[in-house]
């Protein structure tokens, strides 16, 4: 049966679903791979089904002259961003062949254009590309919402992070759905202090509009490759993390039941989330000290081979493991953990990917398969959580 998706007349819902884009967040500490614009993709893909409009890219287009890229949509929505270092024109002919993805899906629309994603300014051509894409999306979603839409551009030096956010029916539940965009001007990434449910600044003031700062919530996060969970499966697999005593264990619950109704692998943790004071700020130090490091060695370093190898190894622990201490500042992570979740108010949502699709794919991409995965275990938990 299909479920029926509409705009609602009510101020707020009862209860929330808030997805993120970590613009350039591909890699981070301990081998995790991911895309990180899944909870864009899924909290998207029911504002859209609301709307009835499409976001399929119709051009995407660099300047080499100003480094900016713009893409616009089919449902004639526009999103720009600038590339620190620029594109070349080489760059620009890749940009286009963005031209037919679906801009709701980011990170695979700019993976699909450019060959790979990276933060902390080693990709910079992609990551604005993908920021772009996002941004085209709350433009397409803001201009026919009738008003109904909640757009706001938060203002942050350096940043582009905005946040789009409405109140939907599904099948007669109202819900409150947010999109938020995490991304930094020059494609240099990420930043993630807006992401999940954290009520900051002018997001805040659009969360407390649409009832997000007191609604029980689901949490979207990534698809991911994470070796100690993921190298056991043999297919894609649903988690669900609320921490026991600290979040909304009813929606951990209701997401569980739901999937477990539909035939969704699954997996649910109650003890992955634990609150901790000064985690990321040793992760920070730590990162640092092997920076150091290797910067000693180089120092001392006499042959051409020892100085391109030390080369080789500090750009991809920038490129990669640094992301997983770049995208949050060391205080608000104490508080919400690296999924944006204020306690005791919602659930995280994530995909688990086998071993053998990483291999294919170096960096996971959202799929439509795994769009529909996702939405059917959210309205799921939806109607499990209204029932009860």
């Amino acid at each position: 049966m299909r479920t029926d998706i509409q705009l609602s007349s009510r101020k707020q819902g009862l209860l929330g679903i808030v997805g993120h884009v970590g613009v350039g967040h591909a890699h981070s500490v301990g081998s995790i791979v991911q895309d990180d614009s899944a909870g864009f993709v899924v909290a998207g893909s029911l504002i859209r089904q609301a709307l009835n409009v499409s976001a399929r890219i119709v051009s995407a287009a660099a300047d080499p002259d100003t480094g900016y890229v713009s893409v616009k949509t089919e449902g004639g929505g526009t999103g720009r961003a600038f590339a620190r270092r620029g594109f070349t024109p080489f760059e620009a002919e890749l940009c286009e062949r963005a031209v037919g993805c679906d801009a709701l899906f980011p990170q695979a629309a700019a993976m699909k254009a450019m060959g790979r994603v990276y933060g902390q300014g080693a990709g910079e051509a992609a990551s604005a590309l993908e920021a772009a894409c996002a941004l085209a999306v709350f433009d397409t979603f803001a201009a026919v919402s009738g008003g109904k839409a909640v757009l706001t551009d938060c203002q942050l030096p350096g940043r582009l992070d905005s946040v789009l956010g409405t109140v939907i029916e599904i099948d007669g539940i109202p819900v409150s759905v947010m999109m938020v965009l995490n991304a930094t001007e020059g494609g240099i990434g990420p930043d993630e202090d807006y992401e999940g449910n954290t009520p900051l600044g002018l997001k805040g003031e659009a969360m407390r509009e649409l009832g997000l700062t007191e609604l029980p919530s689901i949490i979207i996060e990534s698809k991911l490759y994470r070796p100690d969970l993921c190298d056991p499966l043999q297919t894609a697999r649903m988690m669900v993390r609320a921490q026991k005593g600290v979040d909304h264990e009813r929606i951990a619950v209701a997401l569980c039941r739901a999937m477990e109704k539909e035939g969704i692998p699954h997996i649910c943790l109650f003890d992955a989330m634990p609150l901790g004071s000064g985690n990321l700020r040793s992760a920070t130090r730590k990162a640092g000290e092997h920076i150091k490091t290797l910067a000693e060695q180089l120092c001392a370093a006499e042959t051409s081979f020892e100085k391109v190898r030390l080369a080789a190894e500090l750009n991809r622990f920038v490129s990669e493991e640094l992301g997983g201490v770049t995208f949050m500042s060391n205080d608000l992570n104490d508080e919400v953990r690296g999924a944006g979740l204020k306690p005791h108010t919602g659930a995280v949502l994530s995909m688990l990917v086998p071993k053998t699709e990483y291999q294919v794919w170096k960096i996971p991409i959202m799929t439509e398969d795994d769009r529909v995965m996702y939405q059917k275990s959210v309205i799921g938990a939806v109607h499990e959580f209204a029932a009860r």
